[in-house]
């Protein structure tokens, strides 16, 4: 999963900026014209895209934005952001809850599974900062939704890994390591399966 941290006050210039529209709220000052220019209704998922030093992603919450479509609006503007591998979110006054949730959308819309390519390897997502006005609500609110993260990405590694990599064997020492982390896990072999008539997966 990627770094992310949480810290109080203005971002800074060195990494793109991250910037979250309710439905029918008024854009930064420096980017109403280009919002209006391109039509920005802050929709849900909706991400414009404005060049300079910083850029700046304006991504839209929609109207009455839940923690759900915080989520599914920092999945979309990590997938906006491309190649990069840090951002800074300008999440300001925005609800703690909120935050916790696009930052947990930027981190599952960062998961890239390039392990195996060996080549032409594209830069990816590794350090989000968030910079809020109770930076320590939000981080409370996200360590709350990082196990879920994390749990979820490595779904993801272990659904994609092919099996001549991944095998059984290794699978079960990819489980038996979650054990570190408090988890009970129980590795049955062959006997055990027949025993119980697990034919399919025998097979």
């Amino acid at each position: 999963m990627i770094a992310v941290e949480f810290r109080p006050g203005p971002a800074g210039a060195t990494r793109p900026h991250v910037v979250p529209l309710a439905a029918g709220a008024l854009p930064p000052d420096d980017l109403a014209a280009a919002a209006k220019a391109a039509g920005f209704t802050a929709a849900a998922g909706a991400v414009l895209d404005q060049p300079g030093r910083p850029r700046r992603l304006l991504i839209g919450l929609g109207a009455g934005p839940t923690p759900r479509m915080a989520e599914t609006a920092g999945a979309a503007v990590a997938l906006a952001a491309g190649p990069v591998t840090e951002l800074a979110l300008v999440a300001g006054a925005l609800e703690p809850g909120l935050v916790a949730s696009l930052a947990a959308g930027i981190a599952l819309g960062a998961w890239r599974f390039d392990t195996l390519r060996t080549q032409d390897v594209p830069a990816r997502l590794k350090r989000l900062v968030v910079h809020a006005d109770d930076p320590g609500a939000a981080e409370k609110a996200f360590a709350r939704l990082a196990p879920g993260i994390a749990g979820c990405l490595l779904a993801r590694d272990l659904t994609v890994e092919p099996a001549n990599r991944l095998t059984t064997r290794h699978f079960a020492e990819r489980l038996e390591a979650l054990e570190a982390a408090g988890i009970e896990v129980t590795v049955q072999g062959r006997k055990w399966l027949q025993r119980h008539g697990s034919r399919a997966l025998l097979a």
